[in-house]
Formats: C-alpha cells, structure tokens, sequence
C-alpha cells in the first residue's frame, strides 16, 4: 500500500515540476519570486512527505512535532516574503485580513462584552469570530507577527483531532500521511500566514466532529453535547457551517442507531427540512450567477464563452465541484494568493478516483465513524452548485482533511486491480488541470 502512495507522490512530484516548466516557457510575465518561492516550498513539501511515508513511525507525537516545525519555518519564510514583496504582512489580497485587523487593534484593549458589542455594531454574527480571537490575542501582545505564528498552534490542534478522527476508521500509518499531507500543504501555511480565520474554522468543525465519534464509540451523551456546542462556535465564523455538521450527525445517527418507527420518521422529517433549508437558501443566493452575465465570477466566464450557456456553465461546476477546485499555478497578478495554494487543490484532483473508491466503502461496508464526513462534503458540494461557488477554494477547504481521510480509507480496502484503475485515472485528471492553466495561451 505504500508502494501505492510513492506512486501518486511521484506522479503528483513529476507532473507538477513539468506544468511550471511550461508555464515558465510560455507565461513571459510570469511573477518570478512567487514562482521561486513556490518552487522551494513544493520541494520541501515533497521532501517532508517522502521521509515521512518511508518512516516505520507513524504516531502522534511525531506527527505533530513535523507539523509544527515545517509550519514555523514555512510560516515564518512566507510572512517574510509577504514583507519584502508588499510592505506588509499580509497577503496579496489582503482586504479581508486588513479589515479584521483593523477591528481587532480598534478593541483589543477594551473588555469582553465591550469587544464583543462593538464588533456586531459594525458586522454580521459571522464576521464576530476571528477579530474577537485577534483581540485576545492582542490583549497580550499586540504584534502582527505573533498573531500569525499563533495559528501554528491552531493547526497543530486541528491536525490532532483530525488524526485522531483518522485512526476511528484507519490504520495509523494512513492516518498520520493523510494528515500530515494536508496540514504541511501551503494551503494551511497561506492561511496562518494571511490573517484569514480559515484554519480556525478548521479546528472547530475537526473538534465537533471528533467529539462525535467520541460519543460514537463511548455512547457517552457529554460527548455528543460537546460535539454540538463546540461545532456552534462556527456560526462566528460561517453560519451555513452549523446546519452541515448538525445534519451530518443528525443523519449518520439516523441510520446507525435503533429508534422506532414514528420517531425515525419525525427525525427524518426535520434533517429533510434543514437540508431543504440550506439548499434554498444558497439557490436564492445564488441564481443569478447562474442567469446574468454582469460580474467577473467564473461561471459568468464560462457562460460568456460558450455563448452565454448557462447549462453548460451548470454542467462545468457540477464538474469542478467533484473533481476541483482546479489548481490555479499562474494566476493573474490580482490573484497570486491561488498560486501559492495551487499544490493543494492539485494533489485534492490527483485523489479523487481513491477519494469516491473511499466513499463507496464506507457506504458498502456501512462504516459509521466515516459516514458523517461523507455526508458533511456531500452537503457542503451541493450549497457550492446551488451558489456557482465550485471554483471558490476557500469554500472547499473544510472538505479537504476529510477528503484526504476518505482517499485512504479508498486505498485500504481497494483491490489491486482498483488501485491501478484509480492511479490511471489520476494521470487522466491531469488533462482538465493542463486546460485549465493553459487553454487561455
């Protein structure tokens, strides 16, 4: 099995290096330190993953202490990089990072209540969250940089409850590669770098759902109080978030535990309603992405170049939210922020074929600690269709740890015969990624 993972690691490794070497022979305006530092950071990722995988020790504490040092060293270089290359220390699109900034240096100094009344005087519930945790954080030392290395914890914890998720379902070693090559991927080293409350978000709805399957597996009922309180601090931070977890509990109770005949049928009833709730919430949100040709969003894109095919446009995100989001290597200057995460979503398309394999034996084998992950990315992909949202990687990257977890779950139990089908169709994938990042030249 491991022999399986080098493989996609090599495939991943080869695949990228060539598409920069194109993209370095035909992109003349090409950013040429966001390419170097991309290119360094790719090969130490890569170098990280190899030594990790050819390792006989896959526990926690050697998990966590590679994350942590790869997320100082590589945090520390990208805020530097920020530096020298803006002035500042955020990132190239820091509009949203610069405006919780200014919120959490405006009350940091002020008391509790008094933070959290001035922050909702200004914005919505869910923008509450991540300035109030800056303020606290600032109470104490009032440095940007601090702030950001904060987050490094942020990750270390999330990266324990998701390895801690993985082993309810997983061999060990699946669960320390599956974790680690999601929280030493630039993604998570973008978001603790650029003052976005992403990887914040990520410790919540690990911590609620690991407290679910804590309950799941003690049938102690604190465990499942804890899962749902700890999983409502989300709202702090993206409301439609608290409706995925609590239906992707209320659904996996639904079908592993015994109740009678009228109260399934009640139960049901009321998860129907919430996630009919949240599918036409995001449809009125988003229709007219669908319909008018009048922003600069994707799908309008898409739509304007197949003759304003709106269908078509449909079919395409159907698509991406499946398979995607598509890795953006050589964005436009407005946009550097996509090719600094790009190895993220690259590797998230080459894992797909394993990723659907893990879900059909989770199905089929009726695997109770991974169905709520299945049933989170299922609700989660659907509200991204129903807001022509597929090509917005910030709103894939919850999915990702568990999508990672799924993928091995895929390659535990999949045959030889499955495994090579699904690495072909990886090499096959690439095709979409090559059009995607050079079907304008």
């Amino acid at each position: 099995m491991v022999q399986i993972i080098r493989r996609y690691i090599y495939l991943f490794m080869l695949s990228y290096f060539l598409i920069v070497l194109v993209g370095i022979l035909n992109y003349p305006n090409i950013n040429e330190n966001v390419l170097l530092f991309n290119v360094v950071f790719a090969i130490g990722y890569f170098l990280v993953i190899f030594l990790a995988i050819n390792s006989p020790y896959y526990n926690l504490s050697r998990l966590i202490r590679i994350i942590v040092v790869f997320n100082v060293v590589f945090t520390t270089a990208l805020l530097l990089f920020f530096y020298f290359n803006t002035g500042h220390f955020f990132s190239f699109a820091a509009v949203d990072s610069v405006y919780y900034q200014d919120i959490a240096e405006r009350f940091h100094g002020s008391s509790l209540p008094a933070t959290v009344k001035g922050i909702l005087r200004e914005n919505d519930l869910d923008d509450l969250g991540f300035p109030l945790f800056l303020s606290l954080i600032y109470s104490v030392v009032n440095k940007i940089v601090v702030a950001r290395l904060a987050m490094v914890l942020i990750v270390s914890l999330s990266a324990f409850y998701t390895y801690k998720i993985g082993v309810s379902f997983l061999q060990k070693k699946f669960a320390f590669i599956a974790t680690l090559l999601f929280y030493v991927s630039p993604a998570v080293i973008l978001y603790s770098s650029n003052g976005l409350k992403e990887n914040l978000m990520l410790l919540i709805i690990n911590a609620a759902f690991y407290y679910f399957i804590k309950y799941q597996k003690l049938q102690k009922i604190k465990y499942l109080i804890y899962s749902i309180v700890v999983g409502s601090v989300i709202v702090l931070f993206r409301i439609p978030y608290i409706f995925f977890i609590v239906v992707s509990i209320g659904f996996t109770l639904l079908l592993y535990k015994k109740k009678s005949r009228i109260s399934t049928y009640l139960y049901s009833l009321v998860l129907i309603g919430i996630v009919v709730y949240i599918i036409y919430f995001n449809y009125q949100y988003g229709i007219d992405r669908f319909t008018r040709i009048n922003s600069d969003n994707v799908i309008d894109n898409i739509a304007q170049a197949t003759g304003q095919n709106s269908f078509f446009a449909f079919l395409t995100s159907i698509f991406i939210t499946v398979f995607g989001p598509l890795p953006s290597f050589f964005a436009d200057p407005s946009k550097l922020d996509l090719t600094i995460v790009a190895i993220t979503p690259y590797l998230k398309v080459l894992f797909t074929p394993l990723f659907l394999v893990g879900i059909y034996y989770i199905i089929r084998l009726k695997n109770a600690y991974g169905m709520p992950f299945v049933i989170f990315i299922l609700i989660n992909l659907i509200s991204l269709v129903s807001i022509a949202s597929s090509f917005e990687f910030r709103f894939h990257l919850m999915n990702f740890p568990f999508i990672f977890l799924i993928s091995f779950y895929g390659l535990q139990h999949a045959s030889r015969k499955v495994s090579r089908i699904c690495f072909f169709s990886a090499f096959l994938l690439i095709a979409p990624v090559l059009i995607w990042n050079f079907g304008r030249l």
